[in-house]
């Protein structure tokens, strides 16, 4: 009786040969016997830097909830884990980016290529959440990315970090909240509130912004008059960005100043007028009065 193809067949197990019926049972008692310590392998081979690579990995993989992902010879399953650990742990937070990087990819289709697209997300998350919506949106094409935060190191840190420029600081006052910021190289484009500092200490702020390389941007979004004082600020200094200026108006804004400013072809024309170029109609102010309840005329003070 001849021997069967099975009993003579053999396959190369290590450095000797065995049936090849028995190979598969050898190959998964070794794979059990290390699987214990098949991390510490890894770690004595690599000098951890596996550990390194992997999650570097899966942060450019960008896992969203409700994935599935399948783990084809692994090892030990941690690049699975790890998926589906930061896949969980961004929980809702996967959603608002899928839904943020929607709305702008929606804005570009509908704006076209020429159009310039500049995102504020102010004080609304933390370092954390800011790097991940700078890696979420890291491919679209952004103006700027407008942060704001109440710490220097970590704006700067944030910066380094994003593919896309940063505009900050709206909201501080006076030179001396400005110059740690200045000092970290926080920002590309330093955002100066010209009517809450002032023009002549908002010229001030825009030129130790030069000294240090940085161009700067009025914060604008008031009134007529408001922005006529920064069209005149933005004439003046060397390192302008650009403009801002609010195009939401009420119907009757118009009736509250001498002029509105005059927009030809995107560009605001400065005027020769004395002064900011327009002045306060007061009667036309008396005509609309401030509301009484709320609001910032109000702030801190106690309502009857």
């Amino acid at each position: 009786m001849l021997p069967s193809m099975s009993d003579t067949t053999t396959a190369s197990f290590g450095y000797r040969d065995v049936p090849e019926a028995q190979k598969e049972g050898l190959v998964r008692e070794v794979f059990s016997s290390v699987a214990g310590k098949y991390d510490l392998m890894n770690d004595l081979m690599s000098a951890g830097v596996h550990r390194l690579w992997k999650d570097a990995m899966v942060e450019w993989l960008n896992p969203r909830p409700g994935w599935r992902t399948l783990d084809v010879a692994g090892g030990t399953g941690d690049i699975a884990f790890r998926i589906a650990d930061l896949a969980r742990a961004r929980g809702d937070n996967g959603q608002v980016l899928s839904d943020l990087r929607m709305h702008l990819e929606a804005i570009r289709d509908g704006a076209g290529p020429h159009v310039d697209i500049l995102l504020d997300l102010n004080f609304n998350a933390k370092t954390e959440g800011y790097l991940q919506i700078l890696r979420a949106i890291k491919d679209l094409d952004m103006f700027w990315i407008e942060i704001d935060s109440y710490n220097p190191e970590a704006l700067g840190l944030i910066r380094r970090q994003s593919p896309h420029p940063i505009s900050s600081c709206e909201t501080l006052l006076g030179l001396r909240e400005f110059k740690p910021y200045f000092r970290e190289q926080a920002m590309d484009v330093a955002i100066i509130d010209t009517p809450w500092n002032g023009v002549w200490q908002s010229m001030k702020i825009a030129a130790a912004a030069e000294a240090y390389e940085v161009n700067v941007a009025p914060h604008n979004f008031y009134g007529h008059l408001c922005s006529m004082m920064n069209a005149h600020f933005s004439a003046a200094v060397p390192n302008l960005r650009i403009m801002e200026i609010d195009i939401d108006r009420l119907a009757w804004d118009h009736e509250l100043f001498t002029h509105v400013p005059d927009i030809q072809d995107g560009y605001l024309i400065l005027p020769d007028r004395p002064g900011w170029g327009t002045e306060p109609n007061e009667e036309a102010l008396r005509a609309h009065p401030p509301k009484t309840a709320g609001g910032l005329l109000n702030y801190g003070r106690k309502t009857s």
